[in-house]
């Protein structure tokens, strides 16, 4: 049997890893972002310990409705986020989210997405995480100069 197929995505945002980390944590930043510039979350709950769990239900314009659930194995205050995800499937995935501050306020964002059964679902899923990564680029951006 062929191993699992995963994704990697690696993105620098000019904003402090306090910030992208709070982005990514508070259900109330999570949901100005997650699902993209055309996108809404209606429900986003988090719960970011080792052990305590997410759910997110959101629309977006080119999927339609979705919602991601899971658990968080590893958290780690501005530097690590990894979690179990289900989505769409039963299918239970494993994504890792590291932080990574670097000089002049900027913050090197890697994600990593474990365990797709084939090409094809792993593609689909890449592009939901572009748009998500390039909407947080955005919203990031925006809060940067609302000051």
């Amino acid at each position: 049997m062929a191993a699992a197929l995963r994704l990697t995505l690696l993105r620098r945002y000019p904003t402090p890893a306090h910030i992208v980390f709070a982005a990514w944590t508070q259900p109330h930043l999570l949901s100005r972002w997650w699902a993209g510039r055309d996108g809404m979350v209606a429900l986003a709950q988090i719960d970011p310990r080792i052990g305590g769990s997410f759910i997110i239900d959101s629309k977006r314009a080119k999927d339609g409705a979705a919602e991601e659930w899971g658990v968080f194995n590893a958290v780690e205050d501005q530097e690590l986020l990894e979690f179990s995800w289900c989505a769409r499937t039963a299918d239970m995935h494993r994504v890792t989210v590291q932080f990574l501050a670097l000089e002049d306020a900027l913050t090197e964002v890697s994600l990593v997405h474990f365990g797709f059964a084939d090409e094809a679902a792993c593609a689909a899923q890449q592009a939901r995480w572009e748009i998500a990564l390039d909407a947080l680029g955005e919203f990031l951006a925006n809060i940067a100069t609302d000051g």
